[in-house]
């Protein structure tokens, strides 16, 4: 369940283009 909610963030973000300045959380591993 809290996968797709993360899923749903990290389109939310794309869609503002804040995917290629900003990279999310769930994006930033090691």
């Amino acid at each position: 369940m809290v996968g797709r909610a993360i899923i749903q963030e990290m389109i939310a973000r794309g869609v503002t283009g804040s995917l290629s300045s900003r990279k999310p959380v769930a994006f930033d591993h090691p």
